[in-house]
């Protein structure tokens, strides 16, 4: 009998913690939609094209992702005025996709929105392919 409960107790925790990782990447949307739910909610403040100077895991690789870090110069302004000169933005733990990693010299779209210090801080990050398909609002400026 103690067995059976040892086993139902290893097995409840196991289930239990893989449920939560696989639940943290389902709770967060496409790019597209985060995109979008960025607008709709008027988060959006700025949008910047930015050149990664660097790059760094913030983060243990796990089952669903790979955290990673860039630090970039901001290359133009595509919406907003007085942006900082370099940016660090990341996919965040999990993106509900396989986000690529920037390489030093990719060019990267960055949506940024202003925090309760009056910052810009990163909403969003995409890679300038990704920006081109699904942000309709920079439509020939990239």
């Amino acid at each position: 009998m103690v067995r059976l409960w040892s086993f139902v107790a290893i097995a409840t925790l196991l289930g239990l913690g893989l449920s939560v990782d696989a639940y943290a990447c389902r709770t967060n949307p496409p790019p597209e939609q985060e995109l979008a739910r960025g607008y709709e909610a008027g988060a959006i403040k700025a949008i910047a094209l930015v050149r990664v100077d660097t790059t760094h895991y913030a983060s243990a690789a796990s089952r669903d992702a790979h955290q990673w870090s860039a630090h970039g110069r901001v290359v133009r302004s595509l919406l907003g005025t007085d942006l900082p000169a370099e940016i660090e933005f990341g996919p965040g733990p999990c993106v509900g996709r396989r986000a690529p990693e920037p390489e030093p010299g990719d060019a990267w779209v960055v949506y940024l929105w202003i925090d309760h210090t009056g910052q810009y801080v990163s909403w969003l990050a995409l890679t300038l392919d990704e920006a081109r398909e699904f942000d309709p609002v920079l439509n020939g400026r990239l």
